[in-house]
């Protein structure tokens, strides 16, 4: 359905000159404009002398506009005011002045126009409260799917009925409106981008929360779909929500490539700079740990599980190699060589250790390490008093305390089961209420490498986006 919305005011309709009638009364524009009411009323009552003494100086540029573009309309609709008697203006009301429309539009524009509906406006017309209140009233019975093109004109009626109809036609029917604009002096009508405006406001608003949940993929996707509306910053925006997006999913390549289109931007090399390797095991973690918040923050709880549980696995095995000084390979799994072993702490007892405890996991060129293996060795190292059993039990206090959170992975749908994971069942398995689990993963970070960065990931990206988008 494709419609025309219009605000009558007390200048949509006019006189070509003064008109006299039968009772020796006459009417001048002057007379007209100061009580709409009750000559609009004598203007309807005597048809036949008034008709060819009218004008309709705003709508009928528009429709002659609109037509000439080849566009039928479905329905126009007519605001007027037609307030309660005793009101202080209700003179100036415009209810008449719709219904000439109305019979002007019905024979004028017959073969352009299907129907005309007068929509009464009865409360105060100037308050911008009961305005949007009595438009949305009118609007919501609408379907939207049922709107295909919604013409706004924004020329006739108080500057609160305007208002009223812009935000709430943009609201309903979105990038279906076109407003329109028509000068009293003017033969052509002015199609504003007010309602370009309002809709871009609207989309970066949208993406500014996409890009806060990091949710970069539908962050992009909305930019690709409002491409005409970022003239000035889709080619920035669109690499960087990319660069964003592959980042948060671990494939540094091709982050570093989505800059590429970018080069010679100091910002843009910033951000390439802090890509981490994925063979720098520190800045995985880092990188790891800060992945893990945003999906713990989003509510993803069994994704958040997927993380911290590659941390822990990841944070075990380098205390192996960097407390324990075991040699500690990467072979598809983790792997320790046992040819190596004896030259570590203790090293022909822990050889012997090694295979006694762990004959059915060893092969004869290596140990496979998983977690509780990894767990049980830095055990027996404390156990055999090592020179760092103090800071060993201090790091394994925090470890063991995740094992609860790996156990309720594993009946999860990402391991071997379908159990969902709820914010109860994290508390439950961690430290009850006192869920601390994200600051001890900083913590552990912390005592194994020596400090945390305390720049959020992510928080360089976000800022940027925000600035780009405020000149876009």
């Amino acid at each position: 359905m494709k419609m025309l919305f219009a605000n009558i005011g007390n200048r949509d309709v006019q006189l070509k000159e003064t008109i006299h009638f039968p009772d020796g009364s006459e009417l001048t524009n002057d007379e007209l404009l100061k009580n709409c009411r009750a000559h609009g009323e004598k203007l309807l009552s005597h048809e036949s002398i008034s008709t060819p003494f009218l004008i309709y100086p705003l709508l009928s540029k528009a429709l002659q506009d609109i037509v000439k573009l080849g566009i039928l309309l479905d329905r126009v609709v007519l605001f007027s005011t037609d307030q309660p008697e005793g009101v202080e203006f209700r003179r100036t009301d415009t209810l008449h002045f719709a219904k000439l429309l109305e019979k002007w539009i019905s024979e004028e524009y017959a073969e352009a126009v299907h129907e005309v509906e007068i929509v009464r406006v009865t409360e105060n017309p100037s308050s911008y409260d009961l305005m949007y209140l009595r438009f949305e009233e009118y609007m919501n019975h609408f379907s939207i799917r049922d709107v295909e093109t919604a013409y706004v004109l924004l020329s006739g009626g108080t500057p609160a009925m305007n208002n009223a109809l812009l935000f709430l036609s943009h609201k309903m029917f979105d990038q279906r409106v076109t407003c329109l604009y028509v000068k009293e002096f003017e033969e052509q009508p002015t199609y504003l981008r007010i309602g370009e405006t309002m809709r871009k406001k609207d989309l970066c608003e949208s993406l500014r929360i996409l890009i806060r949940r990091h949710d970069y993929l539908g962050a992009r996707e909305l930019l690709e779909t409002n491409r005409e509306l970022f003239p000035k910053g889709y080619d920035t925006l669109h690499p960087l929500l990319t660069y964003a997006h592959h980042r948060l999913c671990f494939d540094f390549k091709k982050a570093r490539a989505a800059l590429d289109p970018l080069a010679g931007d100091p910002r843009m090399e910033s951000l390439q700079r802090k890509i981490p390797d994925a063979e720098n095991v520190p800045r995985s973690l880092e990188e790891l740990i800060g992945h893990a918040t945003i999906l713990y923050e989003q509510g993803n709880y069994i994704d958040f599980l997927g993380r911290l549980f590659r941390f822990q696995e990841a944070w075990l095995s380098e205390v192996l190699k960097r407390k324990l000084r075991l040699p500690v390979r990467k072979n598809r799994s983790i792997s320790l060589q046992r040819k190596e072993l004896k030259k570590g702490f203790r090293g022909s007892e822990f050889d012997g250790y090694v295979a006694s405890e762990f004959k059915n996991k060893l092969s004869s060129t290596a140990l496979k390490l998983d977690r509780p293996t990894m767990s049980t060795i830095i055990d027996w190292h404390i156990e055999k008093n090592h020179p760092d059993h103090n800071l060993l039990q201090k790091l394994m206090r925090y470890s063991r305390k995740m094992d609860n959170l790996a156990t309720l992975r594993n009946e999860s749908p990402i391991a071997h089961n379908f159990k969902g994971v709820s914010h109860e069942d994290l508390q439950n398995n961690y430290g009850g209420e006192d869920f601390r689990v994200l600051a001890d993963m900083r913590e552990m970070y912390r005592l194994l490498f020596g400090s945390f960065p305390e720049t959020y990931i992510f928080r360089e990206t976000n800022d940027l986006v925000e600035q780009v988008l405020v000149h876009a």
